[in-house]
């Protein structure tokens, strides 16, 4: 604690950390005036590089507060537009990455039961 709480052992290493992993200046450059340490200090816990770069571009894109961006990552935001466009062929009529905000119904506890949705 001799230089202050900021540079405490946990700090130093994830500073070592964040810049193993973000080593593109340019992409530092791009997401930096949006983003805060709590933001980084978030993703550079995604081993997943492209997972990584898709929620630092989502929080700054959209401007989502550190609570928004836990959100995102712990409802497996990227995963999903993943598995969404892997089910999209070249023929079809749904445009690539039209599923970027799925609508997550978790919070009408309908786990388990069968919805009929009418048009």
């Amino acid at each position: 604690m001799k230089y202050g709480k900021s540079f405490s052992e946990k700090n130093l290493y994830r500073m070592s950390h964040f810049a193993n992993i973000f080593q593109d200046t340019s992409l530092l450059k791009e997401l930096s005036p949006f983003l805060s340490w709590s933001h980084f200090s978030e993703l550079i816990q995604i081993k997943n590089e492209k997972a990584r770069i898709y929620y630092a571009k989502e929080a700054a894109e959209r401007h989502l507060g550190i609570r928004d961006l836990r959100l995102q990552i712990s409802r497996k935001a990227y995963e999903r537009q993943e598995i969404a466009n892997s089910q999209i062929t070249e023929n079809s009529p749904v445009p690539f990455n039209v599923f970027k905000d799925p609508y997550l119904l978790d919070i009408f506890g309908l786990k388990g039961k069968k919805v009929r949705i009418r048009q």
